[in-house]
């Protein structure tokens, strides 16, 4: 093996602060474009001081695969999880086998977690060849998937130890979903009546680019590819058709206990026919700004919330801790937003018999891991928002992100006679795949 010519690395030591089963995939992305070079895949469950083992795992679903039968996925929380896992060198990250070429390559590594593998596809109008493919790691809204920032410009480098390949990258993956809660007020009325509550125009998978925010001047969204909540593909959005309700959206949180309020989960807010619609009431004298600073503190107190059969609450929260992707809403192309086609959209349907249709476009910076509550205060002739915001880990307990350091606690010993797993890279990236061939 020749160590100036090819590069055959493996991830090994990590401080990865996990007390329970998880899966990590490192990859290698090259630098101008952001292919896909390589990945490897490795048990995150913490064993022997902390050591990572390469594991089999399944690349949609990130879960490790039972070394016994070698198909069966292993479910998170099986107790003897580890030990029936495939660890083997076999699977570890290698740097791709350059020899054929007289070029010198640059890296991005990636980190995700769960181990699910990223995805590829080829843009509109461009030829189906290996240098046109778009990689990213494949997303869906109702999904936890924790994606690092790439590392950029990772050395040829490596050293040998405990029989592992290493080098040093530390990273930090987020969840790359924000969640919305959607408080519907009486504004600047009297009172004011809701049938109905729900999202539209919600992204429900899609693949999130991560070298794009590095390329921001070629690729300025960080997801492409996407689908919408009701339909199956991409590209099958039909405006003047697309109806979420329908087909999609089917938990609705209205309370049939008189005395309740809207259930804890759920995706819509619908007042069954025959029901009398939500009737709320001003908590003060209507202003003509009804949203004064702080004004929302005081809905949070659940002796304002309404519950079903009562006519004298003031707020409605319709829905909790619906999931969408993390972007910046707001952006803008001139006088125009840059994402208006994939925008979430709050929707309220007002008025004794639900007629009077009011859409809110969430033109906001939605940050990965930030849990944001939305308060729209329904008045005749507008509607006035108010948007806060808060981490996850402020009311959830598993929801912090992931520190990763790789290659800490090592040092050198001489691999010029080392011998590892056989591991077979070729010159071309097969279509739609990386370069790995195990």
């Amino acid at each position: 093996m020749s160590f100036d010519t090819v590069w055959n690395l493996s991830l090994s030591k990590s401080v990865h602060p996990v007390d329970q089963v998880s899966t990590l995939r490192a990859s290698l992305l090259e630098l101008d474009y952001g292919r896909l070079m390589s990945d490897g895949t490795y048990s995150g469950y913490y064993k022997n001081d902390g050591w990572l083992y390469p594991c089999r795992v399944d690349d949609a679903t990130g879960k490790a695969i039972d070394k016994s039968d070698g198909t069966t996925l292993l479910d998170w929380d099986d107790s003897n999880w580890f030990n029936k896992t495939d660890t083997s060198s076999t699977y570890a990250l290698r740097g791709p086998d350059w020899t054929y070429y007289a070029v010198t390559m640059q890296y991005y590594l990636l980190l995700t977690s769960p181990a699910v593998r990223m995805q590829s596809y080829v843009p509109d109008g461009e030829l189906d060849v290996a240098a046109n493919r778009r990689w990213g790691v494949p997303l869906d809204r109702t999904k936890s998937i924790a994606v690092g920032n790439p590392t950029r410009n990772k050395p040829i480098d490596a050293s040998y130890y405990d029989n592992e390949y290493i080098f040093t990258a530390d990273s930090t993956l987020f969840d790359r979903r924000a969640t919305i809660t959607v408080k519907v007020v009486c504004g600047a009325l009297r009172k004011v009546d809701i049938r109905a509550v729900y999202f539209n125009n919600v992204m429900s998978e899609a693949l999130y680019m991560p070298m794009n925010e590095q390329l921001s001047l070629r690729y300025p969204s960080p997801f492409e590819r996407w689908k919408k909540d009701g339909y199956t593909s991409y590209g099958d959005y039909n405006p003047a058709s697309y109806n979420p309700l329908a087909s999609y959206y089917l938990t609705n949180t209205y309370p049939y206990t008189v005395g309740a309020p809207a259930e804890a989960t759920g995706d819509k807010f619908i007042v069954p026919d025959g029901d009398d619609p939500v009737h709320l009431v001003t908590r003060r004298a209507p202003e003509e700004e009804f949203v004064i600073d702080g004004e929302w503190t005081y809905l949070s107190d659940p002796d304002y919330e309404w519950l079903q059969g009562d006519n004298s609450k003031q707020v409605l929260t319709a829905i909790r801790d619906f999931p969408v992707f993390a972007m910046d809403y707001s952006a803008l192309n001139g006088d125009t937003y840059r994402y208006k086609e994939i925008m979430p959209k709050v929707v309220v349907l007002s008025g004794a018999e639900g007629n009077i249709k009011t859409t809110v476009p969430i033109a906001a910076n939605l940050e990965p891991m930030k849990h944001y509550t939305i308060y729209l205060f329904m008045s005749n002739v507008y509607v006035q928002a108010a948007l806060t915001k808060k981490p996850w880990n402020d009311f959830s307990t598993d929801s912090d992100p992931i520190n990763v350091t790789f290659g800490d606690n090592w040092w050198e010993i001489d691999a010029s006679d080392i011998d590892i797993s056989n591991w077979n890279a070729g010159p071309d990236i097969p279509i739609g795949d990386g370069t790995i061939n195990n």
